[in-house]
């Protein structure tokens, strides 16, 4: 079973998380390049560049490489580099981190716009650089080891993606979804159960694989409009299809989905809710915080009285009191 996402994002670690939980082992597989996985999790993109045991540690800000006297600065947001008064790239981080290690370099031309954008993982090397055209579209990425060996060129404006491994032959693929299948069919063989919750190439990816009698599950994590998307309905249509379910775990976007699928079709859509990680921590003090724009707490002196082993503070913003 595998866990099929484009990108790595909040709803995405929401269901890996979940299936964890539940007890499902399912690989994490994340189309999109994001050198920032976690241990376990994979992309097609980077396992052909990454070792088997890479190690190494993320790059810090001022260790990306600029020309000589070409000024790195920067604070817990972005970093951007300068020649004088002159910008020449900006310096990102990865979502959330506040350590200022660098996810991506991208580096601008004269005019301000982006021309190249290099990408760097947690090991704190560039695996992968994106070229630009002058309008700022992107044209090639180049995917490559941390000694510099190229092993994916995936051409933006054809689609094209190019595979060299040593001691093999050049193999091309024509889209992402033939890339993602054939590295899918490499690294698990036959796979029982896709879960993916998009309809872009995920759903893409399950649609075209041969069925041998396997269950694939929609997880669908977004709003619904006045009518169904069209690749979901096609999962509600087809029973030849893998997938041939669809799961969705917010309530209200549930109960619209009911209204707009036929009657005959309403068993194929289920609900159920995420697995969150709730810690205790037992050695915070028992302190509560009450900020009020009133001096009159609705019934302050019994929650004292009920709760002796906590202690109440009082912020109230007001000029006034009997």
């Amino acid at each position: 079973m595998i866990f099929l996402c484009d990108y790595y994002n909040q709803a995405s670690k929401d269901l890996a998380y979940s299936l964890q939980v539940a007890g499902y082992d399912a690989t994490t597989v994340v189309i999109n390049p994001d050198g920032f996985l976690p241990q376990g999790a994979l992309s097609p993109f980077t396992y052909y560049v990454e070792a088997a045991e890479e190690t190494g540690k993320p790059r810090f800000f001022n260790q990306v490489p600029v020309p000589a006297f070409w000024e790195i600065s920067g604070n817990n947001q972005m970093a951007r580099v300068s020649n004088l008064t002159e910008e020449r790239a900006r310096i990102t981080y990865p979502e959330g981190s506040k350590a200022r290690i660098v996810k991506s370099v991208e580096w601008l031309d004269k005019s301000g716009k982006i021309r190249q954008v290099d990408h760097y993982n947690k090991y704190g090397f560039c695996f992968a650089k994106t070229t630009h055209d002058e309008n700022g579209q992107a044209l090639f990425t180049s995917y490559q080891t941390k000694e510099g060996d190229e092993r994916i060129l995936e051409n933006h404006l054809t689609s094209d993606i190019l595979l060299t491994l040593p001691g093999q032959a050049l193999r091309r693929f024509a889209n992402r979804t033939e890339f993602v299948k054939a590295f899918l069919a490499q690294v698990f063989g036959d796979i029982d159960h896709i879960i993916f919750n998009s309809l872009a190439t995920p759903f893409v990816v399950s649609w075209t694989m041969q069925n041998k009698g396997v269950t694939d599950v929609l997880v669908w994590q977004e709003p619904l409009g006045d009518i169904l998307p069209g690749n979901m309905n096609g999962i509600l249509e087809d029973n030849s299809a893998r997938a041939n379910a669809i799961i969705i775990p917010d309530k209200a976007t549930y109960e619209k989905a009911l209204t707009l699928v036929p009657e005959d079709k309403k068993h194929k859509v289920l609900s159920f809710g995420y697995a969150y990680d709730f810690k205790e921590n037992h050695c915070k003090p028992r302190n509560a915080f009450i900020a009020t724009n009133s001096d009159q707490i609705e019934c302050l002196e019994a929650l004292v009285e009920s709760l002796p082993d906590v202690t109440f503070q009082i912020a109230a913003v007001t000029e006034m009191s009997p």
